[in-house]
């Protein structure tokens, strides 16, 4: 229960403080102006840090107790953050960011006392805790640039770190680490928020806060997991954990010194500039990052015990094929060739048959939605007390929106009906109906066919206001590294498969809101307000 309010509430706090970020950062002079270096065309708020931030932050701050490993990383945290954000503001300049990150890491490393004790082929007792402070230091600040140094397209770094993320929260849940857990949750959860206005084209940019606070907490997991919560992991797997953004500055700096150049001068030879210049497109070369990713988090999962040479060979001989491949394309002179269709590869034009079929489609996936939400409020087996006082509140706050008559497409709208959506699915996976057409086989069969109804409401449809995007690829590799990960039983079939119907209910929910007209709309927030309310009184006095 615990780890589901963290991820939920962070996504949520993180979803609902950007947009309201975004309408100050003109007043603040948080806009990103384009440049030559930079690949959009138009100013774009860089607020994106501060929800990442809320939703890392605030959660945490609810369920944890204060013990001084976790006010270490929390004060450090703040210092990244404010740093950042004044960095994005006034442009401060690299020596003055580093100040901001040593203080961030020494807080960590000297008052929190984490640091590296463990190091692939050196015997454990030539590590004195001074040498180990000191690699400590130096390896979370190359982290934290690594990251920061990833965020040159929509989503790119945020999408990498997320996946990393998901696989450190894998390997901490098998040793019961939950400040490794819980940190990870939250900061997927941020993530996810933050994704919702950042893919391409974005509507906001997260800024040095965001990516150096996504980048220290990164490196703090890494250092943390390995070295204190499972010290029987192999001590090369950060290398795995950790992946392409590390390669990605190495590489960039070993040219800027090859070619005399200014190390910390922003320049157009990372990898995604590499791909953009190899003509493929931005949502391209973003996915293909990310399937780079994706490889090296997973191969990190599956080997996590295995011997440091091998996790090694494996990781320099990947990054040594994707160097290489790169730098093959580029002597030949290959372009990437394009066919002129739509960014998701959508049809133009459609017959009336296959536009009808769309719209029934949507339709029948509303109708599903509608009645799976009513029928688990009613008949789930048991609704706790905290459910439903949150259902409750939730209530209230949906009542109020319709009594002022807001637009059902607005921000609190759609979070109150996402957060309905995750109520009714714990309730129904965790407390299922005593009833034959709650059986499991009959709930998969029905999410099938919402499945297929939202796959065939985009696929018979002209539109564009649902494109498939990198975010959408992003979630298909979380879901094949929950699919290898190899123990699934210590996470429960639950998880898996509260997970599933999450998706599937996010992605229908998703597509009603852009596509039903105003009277659907309303019908399913009315849905959403009946669910909340009785889900409120059962919880509360039943």
């Amino acid at each position: 229960m615990q780890y589901f309010f963290v991820l939920l509430s962070s996504l949520l706090c993180s979803i609902m403080a950007i947009p309201l970020a975004m309408r100050l950062a003109p007043r603040l002079g948080l806009m990103d102006q384009p440049c030559a270096r930079k690949v959009h065309a138009r100013p774009v708020a860089r607020v994106g840090g501060i929800g990442i931030a809320v939703g890392l932050l605030l959660p945490l701050l609810l369920v944890l107790p204060l013990e001084p490993m976790l006010g270490a990383w929390l004060a450090g945290a703040v210092i990244l953050f404010a740093s950042g954000l004044l960095d994005d503001r006034f442009e401060l300049g690299h020596y003055t960011k580093f100040v901001g990150q040593l203080a961030a890491v020494g807080l960590v490393v000297f008052h929190g006392g984490l640091y590296i004790t463990r190091l692939p082929f050196v015997p454990p007792e030539l590590i004195s805790p001074a040498l180990g402070m000191a690699i400590t230091v130096f390896a979370m600040v190359g982290a934290i640039n690594s990251i920061n140094h990833a965020d040159g397209l929509d989503g790119l770094a945020s999408g990498e770190t997320l996946l990393s993320l998901v696989a450190i929260a894998l390997l901490a849940w098998l040793v019961d680490a939950q400040l490794v857990v819980l940190i990870s949750l939250a900061a997927i959860g941020s993530i996810l928020g933050f994704l919702r206005y950042n893919v391409h084209p974005a509507r906001v940019f997260m800024g040095d806060s965001g990516s150096q606070l996504l980048g220290y907490t990164l490196a703090f997991l890494v250092v943390y997991l390995t070295q204190h919560a499972d010290p029987t992991l192999s001590a090369a797997l950060p290398a795995l954990l950790l992946g392409l953004p590390i390669i990605d500055i190495l590489a960039v700096l070993y040219q800027r010194v090859r070619q005399r150049m200014n190390w910390f001068r922003a320049t157009r030879n990372h990898i995604h500039h590499r791909l953009l210049d190899l003509g493929f497109q931005h949502g391209e070369s973003v996915i293909l990052i990310y399937g780079a990713q994706a490889l090296f988090v997973t191969a990190g999962v599956l080997l996590s015990h295995q011997a440091n040479a091998l996790i090694l060979a494996l990781y320099l001989g990947g990054c040594v094929a994707i160097f290489l491949g790169l730098g093959r394309l580029e002597r030949l002179g290959w372009r990437r060739e394009h066919q002129g269709l739509t960014g998701d590869g959508r049809l133009r034009t459609l017959s009336p048959r296959c536009r009808s079929l769309g719209a029934f489609a949507t339709r029948a996936v509303a109708v599903a939605v509608f009645l799976y939400m009513l029928a688990v409020s009613i008949f789930a087996d048991v609704v706790p007390a905290d459910f439903g006082l949150g259902a409750m509140a939730a209530f209230l706050l949906m009542l109020t929106a319709m009594l002022l008559r807001a637009d059902r497409k607005t921000l609190i709208n759609r979070a109150l009906i996402y957060l309905t959506l995750a109520f009714v699915v714990y309730l129904a996976v965790r407390y299922p109906a005593a009833a034959p057409w709650a059986s499991q086989w009959l709930q998969s069969l029905f999410f099938a066919g919402i499945s297929l109804g939202v796959i065939a409401a985009i696929a018979f449809s002209s539109e564009s206001d649902f494109p498939i995007t990198p975010t959408d690829y992003l979630v298909l590799a979380v879901v094949l590294l929950l699919a290898v990960f190899p123990d699934r039983d210590a996470l429960g079939t639950g998880f898996a498969l509260m997970l599933a119907q999450l998706i599937v209910l996010a992605y229908a929910c998703e597509l009603l809101i852009q596509r039903l007209t105003s009277q659907w709309r309303a019908h399913l927030g009315f849905a959403s307000l009946v669910t909340m309310g009785v889900l409120g009184i059962r919880g509360l006095w039943m």
